[in-house]
């Protein structure tokens, strides 16, 4: 018997082919899931970051990535910060008085997997904070002090830097930069050429400028020597108009001797 003739066979195609679309649905919700996670990392850096923050108030933290930061350095771009940010909690980070504590991005990603690294960065803080007069009196003429914290090779590292002046705001830096990556792009050889060919442009604009106010000048001068030379032209032909009239000798019985009109 053959089933197909009950709609068996057609049951299970349509069944096979709902199976394949819940696969596919399951899997493109899967990657979907993955592309959250992946872009949620720096998310929970953050939040792990700033509860970290609250716990320690009356200290100013930024958050640095030193990783990125050289990668990006050495290959001739700037860096700020965690991406692109300092994530600064408190105010007047480095000045003189104010307990202020840089942490790298490594430290903060270890922390939120091992307990243990997490109570000695901890440590590390609060004697930073408990010490920090001490640090900012080390170099007299540098009294602007912060605290690093960075991870070595899974072991906490500290260290300290000084400065004779109060370290730049997030806001300075970044303007720098700007004008930094301005002058860069003003060097660049390819806007150089754009510069010299503009340049030069415009140099033969204003030649042509130039040229056309001269001939304009030129012809004006050529036409008033013109019209000088066709009046005084036009003057001594009338003037030998004039003589020949009064010069004339003939058989003509009213002819004149110039001679006789000048003695008249």
């Amino acid at each position: 018997m053959n089933i197909s003739a009950f709609g068996y066979n057609s049951i299970n195609n349509e069944y096979s082919s709902e199976k394949v679309k819940d696969t596919v649905k399951a899997a493109s919700f899967s990657d979907k899931m993955t592309k959250v996670n992946e872009k949620s990392e720096a998310e929970l850096n953050l939040e792990y970051y700033h509860s970290l923050c609250k716990e320690f108030p009356g200290i100013t933290f930024r958050l640095e990535d030193i990783k990125t930061a050289l990668e990006l350095n050495n290959s001739g771009k700037e860096y700020i910060g965690y991406n692109g940010s300092m994530h600064q909690v408190g105010s007047n980070f480095g000045a003189i008085g104010q307990c202020s504590i840089e942490i790298d991005i490594a430290v903060i990603e270890r922390m939120r997997t091992d307990p243990k690294y997490e109570q000695s960065v901890k440590w590390h803080i609060q004697f930073s904070k408990e010490r920090f007069g001490e640090y900012q009196t080390e170099i007299p003429e540098q009294p602007y002090t912060f605290v690093c914290i960075e991870d070595n090779n899974g072991k906490v590292q500290t260290s300290r830097g000084h400065s004779s002046v109060q370290p730049a705001t997030e806001e300075e830096i970044k303007e720098k930069m700007r004008t930094s990556n301005s002058k860069i792009q003003q060097l660049d050889p390819d806007n150089m050429k754009d510069n010299l060919i503009d340049s030069y442009l415009k140099m033969i604009e204003e030649s042509e400028q130039k040229r056309k106010e001269l001939a304009e000048k030129t012809r004006d001068k050529e036409d008033n020597q013109k019209t000088e030379d066709i009046d005084t032209k036009l003057m001594e032909h009338a003037t030998n108009e004039y003589s020949l009239s009064f010069s004339y000798e003939g058989n003509n019985p009213f002819s004149f001797d110039n001679k006789e009109i000048m003695m008249a």
